[in-house]
């Protein structure tokens, strides 16, 4: 974590999908220290429903009553640097045909490399 705080990335894109425990106990806390550090944080989450995974109108509902407890959060969205965005899908993997042009003009603002976080999507 040493080299993570030292050299903090400026934008981050997570594409989430299991929800429940994994998405509260996992995803929020990791967004919340990132957002801590100074991170502009991207949220995605499936345009439908799909097995367990979390849908684009249910991660608004989570973030948002996690931001009715928590400062970073609130501040975070309230600000811009917290940014929640449906990426199109329909199903349990992720296929890039099938983000919209926005949706890759946004993502393509973060400098950062994500493909190591996408191992299931080819």
């Amino acid at each position: 974590m040493g080299s993570f705080q030292a050299h903090p990335y400026k934008n981050a894109v997570i594409f989430v999908d299991n929800a429940g425990v994994d998405f509260i106990l996992g995803i929020l806390p990791f967004v919340r220290e990132l957002l801590s550090m100074g991170t502009k944080v991207i949220i995605t989450a499936n345009s439908y429903p799909s097995l367990n995974d979390v849908a684009y109108k249910d991660l608004n509902l989570y973030c948002h009553k996690a931001a009715s407890q928590c400062d970073i959060l609130r501040g975070a969205i309230a600000n811009g640097n917290l940014i929640m965005v449906e990426n199109g899908q329909k199903g349990p993997c992720l296929d890039l045909r099938n983000i919209s042009t926005g949706k890759v003009v946004l993502v393509t603002c973060c400098e950062e490399k994500f493909d190591r976080s996408i191992p299931n999507s080819f």
